[in-house]
């Protein structure tokens, strides 16, 4: 046991250049684990206000990190096991028994467990106030600070993580057992055969990603974007991953068909080289691109929705407080004037209307199907009679028979609106859009339409079925008390009807949106903390196994009189394709995808699209300027690894 000892800190410290990154990517999974679980089991966040959506998505999180903590670090110790196989080789032959090499390979993980144990909880220890304070920031809301620690978190995360090194142990055992020392000492020179094109794959690729595309552009209803979405991102991985590998393929080898391309020096190098290899660059060339989009949309998304929150509040609660209640026949304005009278509530600006809300389905310029749900094109119609319209907008528009108004939000609409054997002209188009006093809402983008008079909603309830023929009944205003005066008219409006409207002040509607928009910022800095670093050390150690695998082939071109010029070329044009054909065609993900994401956002409230493209754009520059960073710290690596020296000695 103290020669495995022994042994496994010599190994660990000969081989650091790798062995660190995998440590610290340990050690940073384990911090964020510690920090989630304490988080999710504190009962200051569970008792806040909202803090039930922040501890669902707390769980999300959680889960999404132990799955990615599994699948990471078995790629990087598959990679760090490739390493090694030349090294556990050369041991079996010196005399340790393939249970020795086991046990020194158990010591290894052993320490790397204990060490990002230490480092990841010990952090965490220290972040967890900083959580908190993050948490309540994000949330608009004030958290005491708990002192102590979390045991459960400690206990959980020393669960998790102890299962995933278990596994790892196993791995690393079936490894060493199942080849034999001759197979052990050549496997890190064992060459791959030239690949041939693979049209067919290439193929699937392009229809798989077009598939992927089609589907981004095509859908119009943001219930059916939020159905479709997940399809459309498996379209888009698949197609991804084919293009990258057998895509790739057939390209390099139209470009070695080039010869006025191919027949440079750097070229011919660089083309040949990846070609010979271009499995294993393909699948991580494939990862950072996926990666890379996840980050782009999962920031984006959830710094959209926090930055037009005041918008939504805003569009969803133009006064201070509003209520609503249905009805079938007739309506309750009356009723509310009434109750606010008696209730002595000091209301301003009052605005009272009712909406028919209804879903349709949409072909040119004709709804069909009224009130069913789950159909193709279906959209969702607002009728509101042009009468109340003007009183909530403060507008004086008048209409004529057989005329109306549309608001068609986002989408365009034609001359004419035609429902069942009616046809209205469409006399213009107004900019006003009265809150349905639902809040969000939930199928996104409605049209709304402003009919003559009361019979014209009265008529299109014929056709819906009974149990859909509601009007909700709107009624908003500002008060020097929100709160207490909307519970006030709610009380008297029930006593005078038997019926109790429901509703919400502005500023209550606010904190449960910032609660929520929270939870998704919260977690999507999280997330893509995980996976920047995950697209960060796939760089790095394909540049090392990349570097360790070409220094004895540039050492040959430099003996033939390549100089190291044409040597430093050749690895820029290499590390650039690594590089950059991930994050261009991450950024290719995310146009083609903006329009579906777009609707989605609208199901939470969110419709600028102008700020979601804004954001977009801006968080895309900042990741392309951390990808450069990047770029430059592993080039210099690489090609340190393939001179052999360091870029100070060559100059």
């Amino acid at each position: 046991m103290r020669l495995s000892a022994k042994l496994a800190l010599s190994n660990l410290r000969r081989n650091k250049r790798t062995t660190i990154p995998f440590m610290l990517t340990s050690a940073l999974c384990t911090l964020m684990l510690y920090l989630v679980i304490s988080l999710e089991n504190s009962p200051a966040v569970s008792e806040s206000f909202g803090g039930a959506q922040m501890q669902m998505m707390l769980g999300f999180g959680e889960l999404v990190i132990v799955l990615f903590t599994v699948i990471f670090l078995f790629y990087t110790n598959s990679f760090l096991m490739k390493q090694r196989k030349r090294e556990f080789g050369l041991f079996n032959i010196l005399g340790l028994a393939k249970k020795d090499i086991a046990m020194v390979l158990f010591v290894e993980l052993l320490i790397c467990w204990a060490a990002s144990l230490v480092a990841g909880i010990g952090l965490g220890m220290i972040l967890d106030k900083g959580m908190y304070l993050l948490i309540g920031r994000l949330m608009n809301i004030d958290l005491p600070l708990e002192i102590g620690i979390s045991g459960a978190a400690v206990m959980q995360t020393v669960i998790y993580t102890g299962a995933i090194y278990v596994l790892l142990v196993v791995y690393g055992f079936f490894m060493v057992n199942v080849s034999s020392p001759i197979e052990l000492l050549h496997a890190q020179a064992e060459g791959e055969r030239e690949p041939k094109n693979r049209w067919l794959l290439a193929l699937g690729g392009v229809i798989s990603l077009g598939a992927g595309y089609g589907l981004a552009l095509w859908v119009q209803n943001p219930m059916d974007a939020f159905v479709l979405f997940f399809l459309a991102v498996i379209l888009v991985i698949v197609g991804t991953y084919l293009l990258f590998s057998a895509g790739s393929i057939a390209l390099l080898n139209m470009l070695q068909k080039n010869r006025r391309f191919y027949y440079q020096t750097s070229h011919f190098i660089s083309v040949s080289g990846m070609k010979y290899r271009m499995k294993a660059n393909a699948a991580s060339l494939a990862n950072i691109c996926i990666l890379s989009t996840m980050v782009l949309v999962a920031l984006s998304t959830t710094i959209c929705l926090m930055m037009g929150m005041d918008q939504s509040v805003e569009t969803a609660y133009p006064r201070e407080t509003t209520l609503s209640i249905y009805s079938q026949d007739g309506n309750y304005l009356q009723d509310f004037d009434q109750a606010l009278a008696q209730s002595g509530v000091q209301a301003t600006d009052v605005m009272a209307y009712t909406l028919f809300d209804i879903p349709g389905t949409v072909s040119g310029d004709t709804v069909s199907n009224l009130g069913e749900y789950g159909k193709p094109d279906m959209r969702l119609f607002e009728f509101i009679p042009v009468g109340q319209y003007n009183n909530a907008e403060g507008t004086d528009y008048t209409l004529e028979p057989g005329q109306v108004l549309i608001n068609p939000g986002s989408d365009s609409w034609g001359s004419s609106l035609t429902i069942g054997d009616r046809t209205w002209s469409v006399a213009g188009t107004v900019d006003g859009f009265p809150p349905s006093g639902l809040g969000i809402n939930m199928m996104g983008n409605p049209m709304l339409v402003v009919l003559p008079d009361e019979a014209d909603i009265a008529w299109l309830q014929t056709l819906v079925p009974e149990e859909q023929r509601n009007v909700t009944n709107i009624f908003a205003f500002n008060s020097p008390d929100p709160n207490r005066d909307a519970g006030i008219l709610k009380d008297t409006f029930e006593q005078i009807t038997g019926a109790r409207p429901f509703g919400d002040t502005r500023q209550n509607f606010a904190l449960s949106l910032q609660s929520m928009y929270g939870s998704f910022l919260f977690v999507g800095i999280f997330v893509s903390i995980l996976f920047v670093m995950a697209s960060v050390l796939i760089m790095y150690y394909k540049q090392i196994s990349e570097g360790f695998e070409d220094q004895k082939r540039f050492d040959i071109m430099t003996r033939v009189g390549l100089d190291n010029r044409q040597i430093r070329k050749t690895i820029h044009f290499q590390v650039l394709a690594v590089f950059f054909l991930p994050l261009a065609m991450a950024g290719i993900h995310v146009a083609f995808a903006f329009p579906m994401i777009s609707k989605m956002l609208a199901l939470l409230g969110m419709g600028d699209i102008t700020l979601f493209m804004i954001t977009c754009l801006i968080v895309f520059a900042i990741f392309a300027i951390l990808y450069v960073i990047v770029y430059g710290l592993t080039s210099r690596t690489y090609y340190q690894l393939v001179k052999g020296m360091s870029e100070e000695t060559e100059e």
